[in-house]
Parts: structure tokens; sequence; C-alpha cells
């Protein structure tokens, strides 16, 4: 192992640590480590499905954690390796640390390692997006399968992850004017990267996803969209933009934070740009600085990227990954800018990534603190239900169920907490399979159940059960509302 492989290491397994130490059985992990099912293929997925069943040699999986966490960190540590290899090669340390490690300073990448199961198939198709910079370009042809089949591995295991993948393709771009490539050679090289990912998005689209996907388009695995493109353009586009402002830092100044770094990065590609233009000259060199000076925003607009033409927004963590490609991009961008007399700025690089690691620890604890909080309260309720035949009765939730001090006191420094921790006590799939795994059991009022989720006609004729300090407790009929609201029917 070369001395950088071994610091990128220690670095990837620091930012995973408070999720290891967490254990914490996240959302979609209750269901996979009770039931051992698979089932990533329905939604697209079908690589996914096939590495776990590779790694458990059966299509019934069991929860080994913390061995898909281990197994990721080294696959992300290897690939940012390689990608540094590619990209920074004759750099000298700080750029050669510091540089891959922006890739962290993404609070939203912290869901990823939330997973037990997951985190492998996240992982591997984050790593797969570093690797595509990393492919050997001297056979153009070769170079040319290599790449699309790539990126058709990355569909199949995480479709957002192709965000990162086109994002590195600029990178590669700035890489080229550093070394002087010729203009037409540069041109060229874009041109065949952007034909790599769209024969890999319409293979994937038409020949994979018809086969694969279950057909369910839900709202937390929307379908393309299919009507007026740009209305759902602008409109997704809106809602990313306020999932960012509100989520990514303090005060709202998600977008702010993003677009600050653009800047920076515009600035880094015009003095990469005039460079260029001093050594070369025509028509072909201006178009390699007009579309060098334009990547930061385009950039910008690959975040959420390939999700913009989704029937509706994913506004979740996980959907924003290619924050991750965005910081790396801007760092390299910079680096490639800096004189060698000003390569120990490079250390500032330092800000965003300790802001990333306290983030991700502050998360870690939430996640545990509030579990514990969470196991309490299911305690409470079977309690309380304690005579009544519980799988019997559809529960309901009225209002925000009790959080931990750690959690709300986190909150105030790291919004994106509010998006990442999930709330097990509100009326949605999850916080049954969740109470069931803490020993009690209840019917979720499902759309076609017939259960209303109108919340006042139990406060108003249902008959109050039970009252504590969290919640009162009604009953209606075989419905059970747990009101954290302690509100009245007049209210």
């Amino acid at each position: 192992m070369t001395s950088s492989f071994r610091y990128l290491l220690f670095g990837t397994s620091l930012f995973a640590f408070p999720l290891l130490i967490a254990n914490n059985y996240y959302i979609d992990d209750i269901g996979r480590s009770t039931l051992g099912y698979t089932n990533w293929g329905a939604d697209g997925r079908p690589l996914a499905d096939l590495v776990m069943k590779l790694l458990f040699l059966s299509s019934h999986m069991t929860d080994i954690f913390p061995l898909p966490l281990l197994l990721s960190v080294f696959m992300l540590a290897f690939s940012l390796h390689q990608f540094t290899k590619k990209a920074l090669g004759g750099w000298q340390l700080p750029a050669l640390v510091f540089i891959p490690l922006t890739f962290f300073a993404n609070p939203y990448l912290a869901e990823v390692f939330s997973y037990r199961f997951d985190v492998l198939t996240l992982t591997a198709a984050i790593s797969l997006s570093l690797l595509y910079f990393c492919l050997p370009s001297r056979n153009r042809w070769l170079r040319f399968a290599s790449g699309t089949l790539t990126l058709i591995a990355v569909y199949c295991l995480y479709q957002t992850a192709i965000n990162i993948a086109v994002l590195l393709v600029m990178a590669g771009l700035y890489q080229q004017m550093v070394r002087q490539d010729k203009a037409k050679v540069i041109l060229t090289t874009l041109l065949q990267r952007i034909v790599e990912v769209l024969l890999a998005t319409v293979i994937y689209l038409k020949l994979i996803l018809t086969v694969t996907f279950s057909g369910k388009n839900e709202a937390n695995h929307p379908a393309l969209a299919t009507g007026n493109l740009l209305k759902t353009w602008t409109e997704n586009s809106e809602a990313y933009s306020r999932f960012i402002a509100d989520t990514l830092v303090k005060n709202h100044g998600g977008m702010h934070y993003l677009l600050g770094i653009a800047i920076a990065m515009w600035l880094a590609a015009l003095a990469l740009s005039l460079l260029f233009l001093r050594r070369q000259r025509g028509v072909m060199a201006a178009g390699v600085a007009v579309i060098a000076l334009a990547t930061p925003f385009i950039a910008l607009l690959m975040i959420p990227g390939s999700l913009l033409l989704l029937q509706n927004p994913l506004l979740s963590a996980r959907s924003l990954i290619a924050v991750s490609g965005f910081m790396l991009l801007a760092a390299l961008a910079i680096n490639y800018a800096l004189t060698p007399r000003l390569q120990q700025a490079n250390w500032l690089l330092l800000i965003p990534v300790v802001y990333g690691m306290t983030a991700y620890y502050a998360y870690g604890n939430a996640l545990r603190q509030q579990d514990k909080f969470n196991q309490s309260l299911v305690q409470e309720i079977k309690w309380d239900m304690r005579e009544l035949p519980s799988e019997r009765f559809y529960l309901v939730f009225n209002g925000q169920a009790p959080q931990s001090p750690v959690y709300t006191n986190s909150l105030k420094n790291y919004p994106m907490l509010a998006v990442m921790v999930p709330d097990y006590f509100a009326n949605w799939y999850w916080p049954f399979p969740y109470m069931k795994n803490n020993g009690f059991s209840a019917l979720w009022p499902t759309p076609d159940s017939g259960v209303t989720t109108d919340t006042a006609q139990y406060l108003c004729y249902g008959k109050p059960v039970a009252q504590n300090q969290d919640y009162v407790m009604y009953r209606k009929d075989k419905v059970i509302l747990i009101d954290f609201t302690h509100a009245s029917c007049d209210s």
C-alpha cells in the first residue's frame, strides 16, 4: 500500500466510524434484517441484488453488520486513491490527501453509511463513478466500451450516482487543460464522454429498467416524467434548491454556500482558460475556454442532475450524494489553478472537510440517542395497550413525538439531521416494522384499509384510554390515536 492510500483509508474510516458505533437499524434495514429480502431489482437496481447475493451466497440475507460497512470503507478509499493517482499524479501533500477528502465534505453522504445493507451497494455505485474517471484511454474504442459498461453498472447499482460520474467528466476537462492537450483532443474526448453517458442511459432505460422495474411509481421511487418536461424540470429545480437551502448548512444558507463554491470554481476556471488561451489559439481553443467557464454552473445543476426529470422531487439526503462530486470537482479545479508557490493553500480545504466530519459525528450520536427515546416510547405504548389486542388495532399518530435533547441541540448546527434522523411515530409504513422489531405489533392504516388519518374525529369522538407526559391515547372503533400534541377537540 502506498502512503496516500493509507491516509485515505484512515480518513474514510474516520468518517464512517460514528455510524459504526451508532449501530442503528435504518429504515429499510428493519425489513431486510428481519425478513431477509433483497428486492433492489424491483427498483431498477438488479446489480445491487447480484452483489448482495454473491456476498451471502444466497438470495436470503441476514444481518452481518458491520461487515458491509467495513467493505464499503475499503472500496471507497481504494476508488478515491485511484482517482487521486489519475487526477493528481506528481502532486505532493497536502493536495494528495485533502483534495480526495473533500468528497466527504457533504453531510448528506453520511446517510449512505447509516444503512446496514444498502451501504455496500450504494458505495459500489459511488466507487464505480470514481473509477469511471480512471479508465485508461489509450485505445479510444476500448475506452468507449468500458466507459459505457461502467456507467450502465452504476445505473444498475444506484441510479443517482450517475451524477457523480458526470461531474467527474468535467474534472477530466480541467485536467486536459492543465496538461495543455490540443483543443481538438479535449473537445473530442468530451464528446466521447457525453456519448458514453447518453448511450448508457438509453440502454439502461430501454433495456434494463423495462425488464426489472416493478412498475410501482411511488413518491419515493418516482418514474421519469412524460408530460411537460420543462415544467417538471423547473418545479424539481426549485424543490431541490429549497431543500438544500434549508438543510445543508444552518441559517438557510445551503444554496449560498454551494453558489460561493461555484464562483470560486469559476475563478479557477477563468485562470485555467487564460493560461490555456495564451498557449493555444483558434476557434476550438476558444470553445474549450467557454465550456470550462460554463462548467461550474452546469456542475451546480448536476447535483440533482438526472433527478430533475423525475415525476416528483426525491427530497432525501442520499439523493444528493452528488454534492460530494461537486466538492471534489471544485477542490480539483481550484488546485489546478494554483501556482506552485500557492500549493500550501490546500490546507484551507480542512475547513469544509472538518465541517463534514463534525456533521457525521453529530449525526451518529443523534441517531443513537434518538433511538433510545424511540424504544422507550414503544414500551410506553405497549404498556398502555396491554389489555387490548394491539395486533387488531390500527395506529394513527398526531403531532411530533418526543425528541432527544442531544438530537435537538445538534439540529442548531446541522439542520440536515432533520431529514436524516427518521421519525418512527408518524403516519407512514416504517414505524410499524420498527415497533414490531422492538416487541410491539399494531396494524398500519394503509391507503386501502379504509382508515382515515384525519385526527379530528378521533380527538372529538374517541375515548381517552391513557395519558402520560408524552401523549394522550384515544380509541375509536378499531383505531388508536397517539396524540403528542395533548390537544383538545376544539383546538
